[in-house]
């Protein structure tokens, strides 16, 4: 008499919801690892990285229409540590609106409004606004400079002056001011100094209102890195 066969018991198996369960609890794991380590990032690295996003609003590269898209570190600690300094001042002095960082592997572009250099019409320098100045000049002592620019612009508001019949002449005026200044400081030699004028005709938004003529109304220290 031939004998039934029967089948070996299967082996218990997890149900089916354990499956999510468990890929819910890897997840959570790793949030809660990223978590902590954005709690021990070093405020430098954290505004760098802020800088990173908020130069993609429009930032642009010397006399190029191209937006600068990508970041990255510029040079060593002491930059860091320069750079943190010069933000900790903007924050003090309520002029982080006014003054903006921004920097890639090129070099590093500081845009200043023009009420932060200059009375309004007006080419000479601000003298309270200087330490600014040098609080960016401490920034650029710690880089290896191949050409330092300096681009003056302003908004589409037509100027009729004896010494500035046109925005052209202002814009110039203001540039070679901050040149001449920076070349006072020997910071840099005066033949990797450079100024420009742009008048209007190089807008960072469009003259369509008081604020947006106030963000053309610009100075641009433009620092381009040695290769």
């Amino acid at each position: 008499m031939a004998r039934s066969k029967s089948k070996p018991p299967e082996a218990p198996t997890a149900p089916g919801w354990m499956t999510t369960y468990g890929d819910l609890m890897s997840l959570l794991l790793v949030f809660f690892i990223l978590l902590v380590s954005f709690s021990t990032m070093e405020i430098v690295k954290f505004r760098k990285a802020m800088g990173s996003l908020r130069g993609g609003e429009g930032v642009m590269e010397p006399n190029t229409g191209q937006t600068v898209i990508e970041r990255e570190a510029v040079e060593s600690e002491e930059f860091e540590e320069a750079l943190d300094e010069l933000i900790e001042k903007l924050e003090e002095l309520q002029l982080t609106d006014e003054v903006r960082v921004y920097w890639d592997s090129k070099g590093v572009r500081f845009v200043l409004q023009d009420e932060v250099l200059f009375p309004p019409g007006r080419a000479e320098i601000q003298p309270r606004y200087l330490n600014v100045l040098e609080l960016i000049i401490g920034v650029i002592q710690t880089l290896k400079v191949e050409e330092l620019q300096v681009e003056g612009h302003t908004d589409d508001t037509p100027i009729y002056t004896q010494r500035f019949p046109s925005n052209w002449e202002l814009s110039v005026a203001r540039a070679v001011s901050v040149l001449r200044y920076m070349e006072s400081t020997r910071i840099v030699e005066s033949r990797r100094l450079a100024a420009h004028g742009y008048g209007e005709f190089r807008p960072y938004v469009p003259n369509d209102s008081p604020s947006n003529k106030a963000k053309n109304r610009r100075v641009e220290l433009y620092v381009l890195k040695q290769k």
